[in-house]
């Protein structure tokens, strides 16, 4: 599988992911909200970044925290999941890729937990923060990382 077959796999994951989300939200499907969810679905084959704009997006919408959760997390879990599908199909995924995995196993647990218990001592202003505050939290260090390594 090439580049531009996995970009188009992803895109077209994302909109069936939206299109699923609408129907269980029992929304009118309005083509315009699939927007983030394809240029998240583009940016998850560019960079690994596929939950930023939708996240981002519903929580601009004013959604409850609990149908933003509703709508970003299987979206992203899916689109993770068909990334490493495409990865073992492309062959990239070995031993090595195991033995890392479970290097960051412990941290991944911890934060779910930490998570889960976060959730449900936050109202809907203070989520909104803190997924909004971990965003740019995680895009200054992407930068720093990137100004570092190119020194």
């Amino acid at each position: 599988m090439g580049p531009s077959e996995a970009v188009l796999l992803i895109v077209a994951c994302g909109v069936t992911i939206c299109a699923i989300n609408q129907v269980i939200l029992r929304d009118k499907l309005d083509t315009s909200r699939l927007v983030p969810f394809l240029a998240g679905g583009v940016l998850g084959g560019f960079a690994g970044l596929s939950g930023v704009l939708p996240t981002i997006w519903s929580g601009l919408r004013a959604w409850p925290k609990a149908r933003q959760r509703g709508t970003h997390q299987p979206y992203v879990l899916t689109m993770h999941g068909l990334a490493l599908v495409s990865l073992a199909v492309a062959g990239l995924v070995d031993v090595k890729m195991g033995e890392r995995y479970l290097w960051f196993l412990p941290a991944l647990l911890v934060g779910t937990w930490v998570g889960l218990k976060l959730y449900g001592h936050l109202n809907e202003v203070w989520f909104r923060r803190l997924v909004l505050g971990l965003f740019f939290v995680s895009g200054v260090a992407l930068i720093v990382g990137a100004v570092g390594a190119g020194s």
